[in-house]
């Protein structure tokens, strides 16, 4: 195709035409009326095409017959216009010139918009199944939080001493604050968002509930603006690092593990002292890994994680209730 191209340009502009392929060229491309026209259209065929399911022959050919009419239609354009002397001046040969240099254009035009709008959309493409990946991995997680047997035999075990010692008021308090625990998880399961007011309800009745295991083994104060409770963040980040908080850290009731959440501008952050257990083993940070990828492959929002040796602090941002994923 491409040497069969040039062989014709190279017969048709061998005998000293009065326009050279040059001149020809700047015809066509100086009007920016007719380059975005035909840039248009040639969006809309590339489009068209990648939407049915032809042969390749039937594909080539329809580009093919495009081409050739957008090409007739340019040199329609070029004649009319006088700038080049009075309307319908060129010859014969050189409208064929001018119609072969067209349609050479628009094919190559055809091949960039082609490539570039596959490129875009195989980006898309491949950004769609990392999104479904991270979903499946965070659900994946959410869903061992649900069923996690140390949080499932700890949760019976004290609502058994509870009832062993004949306070049936706090263990149906208990009882009822660990089915609103679950009935979160199950309600949001299929969400990417919930309201912060929401999340917090949630990190308040789990909070209950280490206390009710902990005692005054750990403290949590919260210092967030009401202004910040209409906003959203991803159901159970919150509780997840409150959770990792306790899990890795000593608590004790002589020397009670200090958790702090906190918010400044958009951001919220869990801030705890890192008393490290003797026996935790190395975090394997998995639960803190893909929260930070659902933030930044569905709103392109990055989780900050510090810690100077003393101290280690989580931040997320607090997402607007209209956020669009990316």
């Amino acid at each position: 195709m491409i040497i069969a191209i040039r062989a014709a340009i190279s017969l048709l502009f061998s005998n000293g035409p009065e326009y050279s392929l040059g001149d020809i060229v700047l015809m066509l491309v100086s009007r920016s009326w007719m380059t975005v026209v035909m840039l248009g259209l040639l969006l809309l065929l590339v489009r068209y095409i990648r939407q049915h399911d032809w042969s390749t022959a039937a594909k080539s050919g329809i580009v093919m017959g495009a081409c050739l009419v957008m090409a007739l239609l340019a040199v329609l354009a070029v004649s009319l216009d006088t700038s080049y002397g009075p309307a319908f001046s060129f010859s014969f040969g050189e409208s064929v010139r001018i119609f072969t240099v067209a349609a050479t254009m628009e094919l190559i035009g055809f091949s960039a918009v082609y490539i570039t709008d596959y490129a875009i959309g195989l980006k898309e493409a491949v950004k769609a199944e990392r999104d479904k990946a991270n979903n499946a991995e965070f659900q994946y997680v959410r869903l061992k939080q649900q069923v996690n047997p140390h949080f499932l035999f700890n949760s019976l075990n004290i609502l058994d001493c509870l009832v062993i010692d004949g306070k049936t008021a706090q263990a149906s308090t208990y009882i009822h604050k660990l089915a609103g625990i679950y009935r979160y998880m199950l309600r949001y399961d299929d969400r990417t968002t919930v309201s912060l007011e929401d999340e917090m309800n949630f990190v308040g009745m789990y909070a209950d509930l280490l206390k009710v295991r902990f005692g005054n083994g750990f403290t949590l104060e919260t210092g967030i603006p009401e202004r910040l409770m209409s906003g959203h963040v991803i159901p159970c980040s919150v509780q997840m690092l409150l959770e990792n908080a306790i899990k890795h850290n000593r608590t004790g009731e002589g020397h009670p593990l200090k958790i702090r959440i906190s918010a400044e501008g958009s951001e919220l952050t869990v801030w705890n002292e890192l008393r490290p257990k003797l026996n935790s083993g190395e975090s394997t940070r998995v639960g803190l890994d893909y929260l930070t990828r659902q933030y930044r492959d569905l709103y392109g929002k990055d989780v900050k994680v510090s810690s100077d040796g003393n101290a280690f602090a989580v931040t997320i941002p607090v997402l607007d209730a209209g956020a669009k994923r990316c």
